[in-house]
């Protein structure tokens, strides 16, 4: 309210304002929305896609996980441990002797890796189908820094496919959001 002269002023509003007032207050709560909402996804969508690029980070540390986690008594290739377990049993059940979380957990990653593995397959199919050269390169960039037993480097790879260090981090960047739709189905997928 504002003063006139000393005395507040009136304001009176007609139905026709307040509609008016209302309307436009609607849609700026309606565009505040939408844009909260496209944030919302935007951000959804990077973590889907940086898992993807996790996984594949991680690649060989959960292969190597998986092939040598020790949680039992015959999964240990220490000879001492196996004999002072060994000498225990009597004490302690079996299901005593083992370290589950670890059991689980390298189960869970087997599981995990063995569905990145299959849709890693299929993402090469996807790549030789498309007939595209960039696409089978983007499959070679991400083998090599990777999947491969022996991993190459960004220059190494640049080197190779003739392309610039730069065009080895976009196809990097290209691949994983094709593979996070592979990885996580829908999860993957920006609406």
């Amino acid at each position: 309210m504002g003063k006139s002269q000393g005395r507040p002023v009136r304001y009176e509003f007609t139905e026709e304002n307040i509609n008016v007032i209302a309307a436009i207050a609607a849609e700026k709560g309606i565009e505040a929305y939408k844009e909260e909402h496209r944030k919302e996804e935007a951000e959804r969508q990077s973590r889907v896609q940086n898992n993807a690029k996790a996984l594949l980070t991680n690649y060989r540390r959960f292969k190597d996980y998986i092939e040598n986690a020790e949680y039992d008594m015959d999964t240990t290739s220490d000879d001492s441990l196996k004999d002072m377990l060994s000498l225990m049993q009597g004490y302690f059940k079996d299901s005593d002797l083992k370290v589950l979380s670890i059991e689980k957990g390298k189960a869970k990653t087997k599981m995990i890796m063995s569905h990145v593995d299959t849709m890693l397959d299929v993402y090469k199919k996807q790549c030789e189908i498309a007939a595209d050269p960039e696409e089978m390169r983007r499959y070679r960039v991400i083998k090599g820094l990777y999947l491969d037993a022996e991993p190459k480097t960004a220059v190494d790879i640049a080197e190779e496919e003739h392309i610039t260090e730069r065009t080895v981090f976009r196809d990097v960047k290209a691949a994983c959001k094709r593979l996070a739709i592979l990885f996580f189905g829908i999860y993957g997928f920006r609406y």
